[in-house]
């Protein structure tokens, strides 16, 4: 119940910035590593995310997970592997991103309507 109603208020939030009109172009969100729900907001709102997180990524990929992602989203890993580094690829997941793309976050991305995967359409 806590998660549920702390991810409404950050909906409610970012919804009274960026959903009255149209984003204008510098618009951003600026996220750290324990507020992840804001890369799915950027996201539902079309602007863009920043993470600013000024200290070492507090937790790793679990040893199978590029394993996993591969074989459960071969195109998009694809995708991230190929992309350039100025871009989210594939060292963004593996380093700090990966749990982005947990069930965890599933749900969560499922009360927006965006897809459950990022990077993916439904």
């Amino acid at each position: 119940m806590i998660i549920r109603d702390h991810r409404r208020e950050c909906c409610s939030v970012v919804e009274n910035i960026f959903g009255q009109g149209p984003s204008m172009e510098g618009d951003f969100i600026v996220i750290n590593f324990f507020a992840l729900e804001g890369w799915s907001l950027a996201e539902l709102f079309r602007v863009r995310c920043i993470v600013a997180a000024p200290y070492v990524v507090p937790y790793s990929a679990p040893s199978s997970y590029e394993r996993h992602f591969k074989k459960e989203h071969p195109l998009l890993y694809e995708y991230l592997q190929e992309a350039p580094t100025h871009k989210v690829c594939w060292k963004d997941v593996i380093h700090w991103m990966w749990p982005i793309f947990t069930d965890y976050w599933e749900s969560w991305r499922h009360d927006l309507n965006l897809s459950s995967c990022p990077f993916t359409v439904n």
